[in-house]
């Protein structure tokens, strides 16, 4: 019987792994040679050269179409992925925000219309929904080493 009990206690105690990324693309594994849009290489900011990719497949979040832009840290085929933009048509900020804090949990901070995720994989920004349009959101995320492009972006 005690042995049960342990088991009980092992499985209550048991933690969810922490998502890396949304759908195929994943912070810690995504490269530039797995992008299946078009990709142009494009200045990253300060300086830095990279790749923008565009045209990803489309997938269904909670009844929301989104589409992808992947941004990678180099023009090599193994450069690796700096951010993910989920961007979100027709967005319903409840159902967004929702799915979010299952995936994410709860914002570690929020500014207005602007909330902040982070696990032990990446950061996550989302504009919920945009400010100039409001039909729109717009989820930014980042791998944890690209915590200073975050800054730069959470503090626009």
């Amino acid at each position: 019987m005690r042995y049960l009990w342990i088991l009980v206690l092992l499985a209550a105690c048991k933690k969810e792994p922490e998502i890396a990324g949304v759908d195929k693309w994943n912070v810690k594994h995504t490269r530039l040679k797995d992008a299946t849009g078009r990709c142009i290489p494009d200045d990253l900011g300060e300086g830095r050269a990279g790749s923008y990719c565009f045209g990803q497949q489309p997938i269904g979040i909670k009844g929301m179409a989104v589409d992808f832009d992947l941004f990678f840290g180099g023009t090599d085929p193994e450069a690796s992925l700096v951010e993910i933009d989920m961007k979100i048509g027709g967005c319903n900020v409840e159902n967004l925000e929702g799915w979010m804090r299952k995936n994410f949990g709860a914002p570690t901070e929020s500014k207005g219309n602007r909330h902040a995720w982070k696990n032990s994989h990446l950061v996550a920004l989302g504009y919920l929904p945009l400010a100039d349009e409001p039909g729109r959101c717009l989820v930014r995320i980042l791998p944890l080493s690209e915590q200073a492009r975050f800054d730069r972006l959470w503090a626009k």
